[in-house]
């Protein structure tokens, strides 16, 4: 087992901090695998708001919005052949997953994932997911771990922010922070 994983491993990626005040979405980097059941985990650890004198006073007293950290584990599989989740642009996401979040006060990133894909669905072709994590306000430098059983390829350069994308599969989450988890999220997409 352990050889697997240091086979199928990626090392960390840090992309560039995040300072802006507001919601920002990084692109994490780019899924590419065939249909049939390829398996990528995700981790992303990243810290909301790091002002230590938003989580406490000077005199150790704790502020109820403090910064946090957010512990991110995002679950992908390829679908078979002939499946996909039909977007509104008519692009195909031949594949399927979710999210869970630690977290304590604040509510979990979004995480996106996006295929320009739109060839014959039946095709062997690899496919590719860029996915985007919604951060803010004021993340740091996130900490991207990722195994797979296909290739990932991290993202760099997205330290400030994307555009939120558009057409792209939000997968639904649920909090690890309680014993009766439920999805925050349905999936509001058509799967053929």
């Amino acid at each position: 087992m352990q050889q697997i994983a240091l086979a199928n491993g990626v090392n960390a990626a840090y992309p560039g901090n995040s300072l802006s005040g507001n919601i920002t979405y990084q692109r994490i980097g780019k899924f590419t695998a065939v249909p049939g059941g390829a398996v990528i985990k995700i981790n992303y650890v990243h810290c909301i708001r790091f002002n230590v004198n938003d989580a406490i006073t000077q005199n150790g007293i704790t502020l109820p919005k403090g910064p946090q950290i957010i512990d991110l584990c995002i679950y992908f599989y390829t679908s078979n052949n002939g499946d996909y989740v039909q977007m509104p642009d008519g692009t195909k996401v031949q594949g399927y997953g979710w999210c869970t979040s630690t977290h304590v006060t604040n509510a979990p990133a979004a995480v996106y994932v996006k295929s320009a894909y739109t060839g014959t669905a039946a095709s062997t072709d690899p496919r590719d997911f860029d996915f985007y994590v919604e951060t803010g306000p004021y993340v740091g430098n996130p900490i991207i771990t990722a195994a797979t059983s296909a290739f990932w390829t991290p993202n760099y350069l997205d330290g400030s922010g994307a555009a939120r994308p558009t057409n792209a599969l939000r997968l639904p989450m649920a909090s690890v922070m309680h014993s009766s988890n439920a999805n925050y999220l349905s999936v509001n997409a058509g799967i053929v």
